[in-house]
């Protein structure tokens, strides 16, 4: 088997993927990182557990990339554990990105990211993507609302399109500096951390095909039955997630927070024990989400102290 070289460019930015069962469309993600333009990367892979053809794809790509792809075999802990791992584990870089194992990347993906971190002077880098069908057939944009990304009471954010992200090392480090003690999509912790810590900017244009499957772990194109929906929104949203989410914040990151943001998590730390924190809250018109209906969830949930 022949082994190909990459030349060197200017960039270096090492990019994360877990596998699990994606002999399917893998060889097509990989290819379409491996020929990113004007950045030089590198791959790190955790397989988590996969029992079909995927290690035997990495074995292969491992052997004709062997300066650009290194993967290790895990045991099945699932996405959010394996990406975790990747993250701590993995050796300094200039950038950092997530990568999943069913995408399409446009060959300028990295470079413009990249770009985008230095123009605004931001430690994570997340966009929009082109949402696909399984065969690459255009669906449309996958995020139509871009106020689910910064809005204005920071913990409400629904959380960054994972395989977007982009980070400098910055971010990464201070991402290090804390491990929460329970297990949060990668997506949604980093997006949490660069909102409060490190900065963030959402870019409106796609750089990517997003494949929806049904094998998606997650944004998948399965239809829920309205019972299913109300269990999903019911198990979300009175799981006392959001105050959850601000102990972690402020646990780890207090001393990096401003006097605005301390205030806005400790209220919501306090709402579970404290009604009249839960009407200040209530009241409060940046306490919203990115729609009505997810809106009313969470300040049932608050209303309660569930939230």
């Amino acid at each position: 088997m022949e082994e190909k070289s990459i030349a060197s460019k200017q960039e270096h930015v090492t990019v994360l993927m877990s596998t699990y069962n994606g002999e399917k469309y893998l060889e097509e993600q990989l290819e379409s990182i491996i020929h990113q333009e004007s950045v030089e990367v590198q791959i790190y892979i955790r397989d988590d557990g996969s029992t079909d053809g995927t290690k035997s794809i990495l074995e292969k790509y491992g052997k004709i990339y062997p300066n650009v792809l290194r993967w290790s075999a895990g045991e099945n802990i699932g996405y959010m554990k394996s990406f975790d791992r990747l993250l701590r584990s993995v050796g300094r870089n200039d950038y950092v990105a997530f990568a999943d194992q069913d995408d399409v990347w446009f060959k300028d993906k990295l470079a413009h990211a990249i770009s985008k971190l230095k123009k605004h002077g931001v430690g994570m880098y997340c966009g929009n993507a082109i949402a696909v069908t399984s065969t690459l057939k255009r669906i449309g944009l996958f995020i139509k609302n871009e106020k689910r990304m910064i809005p204005p009471f920071k913990l409400l954010t629904s959380g960054a399109l994972g395989c977007t992200i982009v980070m400098n090392w910055e971010m990464v480090e201070i991402l290090r500096k804390y491990e929460p003690t329970i297990s949060y999509p990668h997506d949604y912790w980093c997006t949490c951390v660069a909102l409060y810590c490190g900065g963030l900017f959402f870019d409106k244009k796609p750089y990517m095909y997003y494949r929806q499957h049904e094998a998606n772990v997650t944004g998948g194109i399965r239809k829920k039955s309205i019972a299913k929906k109300v269990a999903s929104y019911t198990a979300r949203y009175f799981s006392n997630a959001w105050s959850g989410m601000a102990q972690e914040l402020f646990a780890g990151y207090r001393d990096l927070l401003n006097d605005r943001d301390k205030k806005y998590l400790e209220l919501m730390i306090n709402s579970r024990t404290s009604l009249l924190t839960r009407v200040k809250l209530l009241v409060d018109k940046n306490c919203k989400k990115d729609s009505v209906l997810s809106t009313f969830f969470f300040k049932v949930a608050l209303l309660f102290g569930c939230a």
